[in-house]
């Protein structure tokens, strides 16, 4: 396949949605869009389907969000099993994106071949990420709706209808962890959690106003993979949604507490989230800001980020790759990766079964075995990746003797609005996935904290790069010390 196919396959989404004759009533518009699950309430009614029960008309509550909502409480662990020290997240409400097990729901993952095929019944066990969740008095509230197997950056699913965006009606919530973000912007939960492989944690965040942290790529084997269905395990990783900073920081904190060398903090520490340490960093740390990455924002979200940055005392020195890098380039072999990742994971079921997809996910999933059987490419890719990750490295990091935080624009535009013309919004995606992999070549957490346009106080995110792997928490007291 051709760099310029290849381009049309996987680059050109809302194109693809032009191209294809396939009807879909709930496009162009926020509908209420919910998941049957069959549980054992409903055992009763034996002919009822399992499917998608969609409502055509406007929603008036603001649920759109979930795949399955249950009351504070229905998804947690009893109180007696609990330890009895401070708990990082007693009674914190969260909403766990359907690529996520939770036992006793279903995991569907956005499609719903996915959920007749692999999730017939509900799940017997939690992912362990959940577990340490729920370990530390989080109070699971459901499920929330997300793009296809998390193929996808604008959150208007084809199936279920399109989460609405709290902080900004009229426009995508972004994705794929469209339906968490929603939930946290719309003030439903308290915490959301979403998986993140080329921007689908960093991006929703950006667009819907709202704060987020991708955790560092790999941080453990089980939490990161365990009970959460795969997209490229290349890069995937999970991250939380939260309305501000500390909220983040009691999250990271409770999933990294069971591996001490994670956390940067002892135990003690750890459980008290009110205190004023949690803020301190005893070493120097300092912000550049990458002038490669600036290039790809439009001059909208460019000006929201300096007004913010300037508004905020963050003094930033100015840096710009070497060896003639362009960064808009390194898509392409990013995406060849990735996309090798996806079949490998996917591949078998979707020959097997042909499972129904909605427009430009579908052309990215059956265009997918044609990328990977080209072996070559795929080990060039990777090859290629390996040294962009080290230039990064080298260039953002290492040659400066403090601790660096690297800034970059989340998305490279405010939230566009749902529908928009495929002309306006193909190149701004291709700009945004570009940004997003930074991190995922290098597997650094970024933390993601919400700024507004000049223009029209649109939501906008400014991304802040963690200077070594695992640096999680450190990078979130950082940001708190300086009262983002």
């Amino acid at each position: 396949m051709t760099t310029a196919a290849m381009r049309d396959v996987f680059f050109s989404p809302f194109l693809m949605m032009m191209k294809t004759k396939q009807p879909n009533k709930s496009r162009g518009k926020i509908t209420l869009a919910v998941v049957v699950y069959v549980e054992e309430e409903t055992k009763k009614k034996k002919k009822r389907n399992v499917g998608v029960k969609s409502s055509s008309r406007e929603v008036d509550k603001s649920d759109d969000c979930f795949v399955v909502r249950r009351d504070v409480g229905s998804y947690s662990v009893k109180k007696e099993t609990l330890s009895s020290k401070l708990l990082l997240l007693e009674n914190v409400s969260i909403a766990i994106k359907d690529n996520i097990d939770v036992k006793g729901l279903k995991t569907g993952c956005g499609n719903p071949d996915f959920l007749r095929d692999f999730s017939p019944k509900a799940k017997t066990e939690n992912a362990p990420l959940v577990e340490h969740l729920l370990r530390e008095g989080g109070q699971i509230v459901g499920k929330t709706h997300m793009d296809e197997l998390a193929w996808s950056l604008q959150g208007e699913s084809y199936h279920y209808g399109t989460p609405r965006n709290g902080r900004a009606l009229g426009r995508i919530p972004g994705g794929s962890s469209s339906g968490s973000a929603s939930a946290v912007s719309q003030k439903l939960v308290d915490l959301a959690v979403g998986t993140d492989t080329a921007g689908s944690v960093r991006v929703p965040a950006s667009f819907c106003g709202i704060y987020s942290i991708r955790m560092t790529h790999n941080f453990d084997e089980r939490m990161c993979h365990e009970g959460i269905v795969p997209l490229a395990k290349s890069f995937d990783v999970p991250g939380f949604f939260a309305n501000d900073l500390k909220m983040l920081l009691r999250a990271t904190k409770a999933v990294l507490k069971a591996f001490p060398d994670n956390t940067n903090n002892s135990e003690e520490e750890s459980s008290n989230t009110n205190s004023d340490d949690d803020r301190i960093i005893k070493d120097v740390v300092k912000f550049v800001k990458l002038e490669d990455a600036f290039a790809l924002a439009t001059d909208e979200a460019r000006g929201a980020i300096d007004t913010y940055l300037e508004k905020n005392g963050i003094e930033y020195e100015t840096v710009k790759l070497k060896e003639n890098q362009n960064i808009l380039e390194w898509w392409d072999d990013f995406r060849v990766q990735q996309t090798d990742d996806v079949w490998k994971a996917h591949g078998e079921w979707i020959r097997k079964r042909n499972p129904k997809f909605g427009p430009g996910v579908h052309e990215r999933f059956y265009g997918a075995e044609e990328v990977s059987e080209d072996t070559k490419n795929v080990e060039r890719a990777r090859e290629m990746n390996r040294k962009r990750a080290e230039i990064i490295r080298n260039e953002v990091f290492r040659r400066r003797k403090s601790k660096t935080i690297c800034i970059v624009p989340a998305a490279a535009c405010a939230p566009p609005k749902l529908n928009e013309d495929a002309s306006v919004v193909n190149d701004l995606r291709v700009k945004t996935l570009s940004l997003s992999s930074i991190s995922g070549l290098t597997g650094l957490p970024e933390v993601v904290v919400p700024c507004v346009s000049n223009k029209n106080e649109l939501p906008i995110g400014v991304g802040f790069i963690g200077w070594e792997r695992k640096c999680d928490v450190a990078l979130l007291q950082t940001l708190l010390e300086k009262r983002l």
